[in-house]
């Protein structure tokens, strides 16, 4: 494996501190859990913030089966109590592995409240799988691959406005003029919610893998209701990476091809990560080598294609980000980490970079999962390596950030149902969509469900809770964005 309103937003916060005068707390750093082998080990995505308001990642190895096992998935509340709530398993027999092994892309929050997710497998027998699994455990496998529909997916799901689940293999598919032709090059592929498995592009379908080849990322919807994505190339074959736009029903768009001079020269860099769309529209992800320096950079990447270089690593303070894409805090910065050395850095839109947090080995090395914002505002990640046991940790970074709502889906025609996520619901007055109210039902303490106001805009979801003297108002992280 190779691995919008500005002028709203500022009003809003200027409103949330008129509204509100409790303190934030000091940036901190703390190693919440150290992983060991039978509560698994290796995690190599992040976390995601579930309707419960716990958050749940994978292992991609421990727990139980053969040799170091097989993963797991877990559950760990605020308060750091961690709990196992799946361990995969290959019988040692046959080796067969009804139900996969090693995920290692960062679960989905489904509209329906469960998760949902992928096994990467290995050679042989298992190729990979898609599951779904509730809160409290209960895991359901929804399809197989086989090699030709894909093989060995790395990244996890997205899901589209009419319910369906799309995602991407490192291997497969019908591709045959990539390095490793005899696994295939990847895939795209659609499960829709009846179970039906699709593939939608085989890369390297072309002479010369124009398409790319091996997509190792999480896609992301773009403004414009169509997929993006990268490719992470094969450097033995000289092809680099690509950045590709891809419509649901399959049609794809190169829109920037990595390192299109000598390797040596790679200004744009090569091998990227994935991707976040940002309010400003555009696009922005790291490689993990090439720039000036050779140890990575940080690039921007308008609708069209047009990419710039942001910042290039010195693999000094920080270098060779792996694995996870940038966020987009609820500050406006983005956020990312980076493995050469260990550093959570943040870099805001005028490209201005500076270095949040080093680790220290007992900390965890290798922080290659996406970074995570709970609604708390802290930010919550894994290492694959390092800790106690050197297997991998949980951290937390709190930081003086302040609590905000996160809302699934991310858009929606008026009448639409969305979920809502934070911390403290109970005493709810009010919801609104760019400021026009919304109908609402508190479910839990950290979940309501909100309908699209028929004449709601573009904008930030804002929730405004009574505190018994004063009101607090709670804006979402990005803008929820509503559809024609």
């Amino acid at each position: 494996m190779r691995k919008f309103n500005w002028c709203l937003r500022a009003s809003a916060l200027l409103l949330l501190c008129a509204l509100t005068a409790i303190a934030l707390p000091a940036q901190s750093f703390m190693t919440m859990y150290n992983f060991g082998k039978s509560d698994g080990m290796n995690p190599y995505a992040g976390m995601i913030q579930a309707t419960d308001g716990n958050y749940y990642g994978t292992t991609m190895m421990g727990g139980k089966g053969t040799g170091s096992g097989d993963g797991t998935i877990f559950r760990m509340t605020p308060n750091g109590v961690m709990t196992t709530i799946y361990k995969f398993s290959c019988p040692e027999k046959d080796y067969t592995c009804e139900n996969g092994n090693e995920p290692m892309g960062t679960l989905l929050l489904g509209t329906n409240g469960d998760l949902y997710g992928t096994t990467h497998g290995i050679l042989g027998t298992s190729q990979g799988t898609i599951f779904k699994i509730t809160l409290s455990g209960k895991l359901t496998t929804l399809a197989y691959f086989n090699g030709t529909n894909g093989a060995f997916p790395v990244a996890g799901l997205v899901q589209g406005p009419d319910g369906s689940f799309y995602g991407t293999t490192e291997y497969g598919g019908i591709g045959k003029t990539c390095g490793n032709s005899e696994l295939g090059c990847g895939t795209i592929f659609k499960l829709t919610r009846a179970g039906k498995l699709s593939t939608i592009h085989n890369f390297c379908s072309q002479v010369g893998c124009k398409d790319g080849e091996y997509p190792l990322s999480t896609l992301v919807w773009g403004y414009d209701g169509n997929l993006y994505g990268t490719t992470y190339g094969d450097q033995g074959e000289g092809r680099l990476g690509t950045i590709f736009r891809v419509t649901p029903a399959g049609s794809l768009t190169t829109l920037h091809t990595f390192c299109t001079q000598a390797i040596d020269s790679c200004m744009d860099g090569y091998g990227p990560n994935g991707l976040v769309h940002v309010y400003d529209g555009n696009f922005y992800g790291t490689t993990q080598a090439g720039g000036t320096h050779g140890a990575g950079t940080i690039f921007k990447l308008t609708p069209t294609g047009e990419l710039t270089t942001m910042y290039n690593f010195d693999g000094m303070e920080a270098g060779t980000p792996m694995g996870g894409a940038l966020i987009q805090a609820n500050d406006g910065n983005l956020y990312g980490t980076s493995n050469a050395p260990n550093t959570i850095f943040k870099m805001s839109l005028g490209g201005t970079m500076k270095i949040v947090y080093h680790f220290i080995d007992t900390q965890g090395i290798s922080p290659v999962g996406i970074l995570m914002q709970g609604t708390d505002g802290y930010f919550y990640g894994t290492t694959y390596g390092g800790g106690t046991n050197n297997e991998g940790t949980i951290f937390c970074l709190e930081t003086i950030l302040g609590e905000f709502v996160k809302m699934t889906p991310g858009s929606g025609i008026p009448g639409t149902p969305i979920m809502i996520l934070g911390s403290d619901f109970t005493r709810t007055i009010s919801v609104t969509f760019d400021g026009v109210p919304s109908d609402f039902t508190v479910l839990s303490k950290t979940q309501i469900l909100a309908t699209v106001p028929d004449r709601a805009k573009t904008g930030f979801i804002g929730v405004v809770t009574n505190l018994g003297t004063l009101d607090r108002l709670y804006l979402s992280d990005v803008p929820f964005r509503v559809a024609p």
